[in-house]
């Protein structure tokens, strides 16, 4: 009897580190799962590790695993932009479905929290200015979208 309880036992245990053990140099993936100080963790931005990027210590990079997944969202598509008169460009994008948010970086600065259509005000007449976009799924980012750039009116029009 108390053979067939040990082996139940073993049986029925909760696995411990089923997950590959963090490494340095080893090239991660959006989604992949390691095991690190017998905490899961599941990356959530590919990159190559090193020594100072552990998972406790790159929140960028790695999270908890929860045992649920969030889906990496779609790249926005249809991104545009149009200058409405001498200070002022709109910046439009097709909303991404299940996306919870959207980064746009204008000029190489990230707006978080942007909604389409975004304005961008103040400008100079005769300025560029370029924009990407990219969707946000509980703080999982898709990648960016393709630049485009528009320059504003030179001068009023005279209305």
């Amino acid at each position: 009897m108390l053979s067939h309880t040990l082996l139940l036992a073993v049986l029925v245990a909760p696995a411990q580190n089923v997950h590959p053990p963090w490494a340095p140099g080893v090239a991660y993936n959006v989604r992949d799962l390691v095991s690190y100080l017998g905490v899961a963790y599941v990356c959530w931005q590919a990159h190559t590790s090193r020594a100072g990027l552990e998972p406790p210590a790159a929140p960028s990079l790695w999270r908890v695993f929860s045992g649920r997944e969030t889906a990496v969202p779609a790249v926005p598509l249809g991104l545009a932009a149009s200058a409405v008169g001498p200070a002022r460009i709109v910046v439009t994008w097709s909303l991404v479905p299940g996306a919870t948010g959207y980064d746009l970086l204008v000029d190489g600065t990230v707006v978080g929290g942007a909604a389409s259509p975004y304005q961008h005000k103040g400008l100079t007449p005769g300025s560029a200015h370029a924009y990407r976009v990219r969707a946000v799924n509980e703080g999982v980012s898709s990648a960016w979208s393709d630049a485009v750039t528009c320059t504003t009116e030179r001068t009023t029009s005279g209305r």
